[in-house]
């Protein structure tokens, strides 16, 4: 089993979390297998602090 294991099925598939918070620093993993020659993985956006993480 995998721990907080997600599936999309679509394009246009996705989660939606509150707001991250990283203040000084954080740690983000993915374990993935995917067909997709592309797509986004993580998404914050805010005034001063943002992060986007894609595969390209």
């Amino acid at each position: 089993s995998y721990w907080n294991a997600a599936s999309f099925n679509t394009p246009s598939s996705y989660l939606h979390f509150s707001t991250f918070q990283g203040e000084t620093s954080a740690d983000i993993s993915f374990y993935f297998k995917t067909s997709a020659p592309y797509g986004v993985f993580l998404e914050n956006l805010g005034n001063t602090d943002f992060i986007r993480l894609e595969l390209k």
